[in-house]
């Protein structure tokens, strides 16, 4: 916590371990709330303690709304027919290269329908990325 400059009080350390149960038991997990209410807080300070105890994390930050939706999902170009990865599923591909490492994928900033939808797949019972490719 003194790398962050934040008091961790009880609070803090009660959603620090449900978000570790939650991201436990589900492969994708959304934290929701106001600018200022701690939502980054709570991440970084379990990926602190994640990485502290050994556990093997590569995380994948960037804000949705600073990219055009071909940048962040991937685009087929017209002309050639050749596939481009986005920022989202080039870090998807990232996950099934490397098992062994968790890896976190964090969108920070609104949630907006026209990407969240194409993650819908990912976040129910399927836990599947279907990619704009097709794949």
């Amino acid at each position: 916590a003194d790398q962050f400059s934040v008091v961790v009080d009880a609070n803090k350390q009660q959603k620090v371990f449900e978000l570790y149960e939650q991201l436990r038991q589900r492969m994708g997990v959304v934290i929701v709330g106001p600018a200022g209410s701690g939502k980054s807080t709570i991440w970084k300070l379990l990926q602190a303690v994640l990485l502290a105890t050994g556990e093997k994390l590569t995380v994948i930050h960037f804000n949705p709304k600073s990219m055009s939706r071909t940048k962040l999902l991937g685009h087929m170009d017209l002309d050639t027919r050749e596939w481009t990865d986005g920022v989202i599923t080039s870090a998807a591909r990232q996950v099934t290269n490397d098992p062994s490492t968790h890896t976190w994928i964090i969108c920070d900033g609104d949630v907006d329908p026209e990407w969240i939808e194409a993650l819908n797949s990912v976040l129910d019972d399927n836990r599947l990325l279907t990619m704009p490719s097709g794949e």
